[in-house]
């Protein structure tokens, strides 16, 4: 496969089997920064050694004390992936014919990436006059519910 960071994303979905998926705001990281992020995650971190050093999906009654988002990713085992030291969801096209890799976000940069991804002009929303179908009723709880 080819060095992702030479090709566009569109030409990782098609050329390679596995693209790693990083968001853009923090793909100033180093791999060392977001690995030394997911280690020191509570989360996150147990998971992403027990990948390193068992590879094989610990008991329930090591999981079972932890929070609800550790065993979240438990449950997920067998998606999650380390490339280069740095734990990933392993997404499949319907297909199967190509294969993404999710970056698993540690909580210290899960609050910029949505600030990120929602708070800017270019964002996508398109405010309520954009998006409300007329006709419906939203008088109620300020979102858009059929009249009946």
């Amino acid at each position: 496969m080819a060095d992702p960071e030479s090709q566009s994303l569109n030409d990782q979905q098609n050329d390679g089997p596995e693209v790693p998926l990083t968001p853009a705001p923090f793909n100033t990281l180093t791999i060392s920064q977001l690995r030394d992020l997911q280690m020191n995650d509570k989360d996150v971190g147990p998971i992403l050694l027990w990948k390193e050093v068992q590879n094989s999906r610990p008991d329930w009654a090591q999981i079972s004390p932890g929070s609800p988002a550790l065993k979240n990713y438990w449950s997920q085992w067998d998606a999650l992936t380390l490339c280069e030291g740095v734990l990933y969801r392993r997404l499949e096209s319907d297909s199967g014919k190509s294969t993404l890799l999710q970056l698993i976000v540690p909580k210290k940069l899960q609050e910029e990436i949505l600030k990120q991804a929602h708070n800017h002009r270019l964002s996508g929303h398109l405010m309520t006059k954009k998006t409300l179908i007329p006709g419906f009723d939203t008088s109620i709880t300020g979102v858009a519910i059929g009249a009946m």
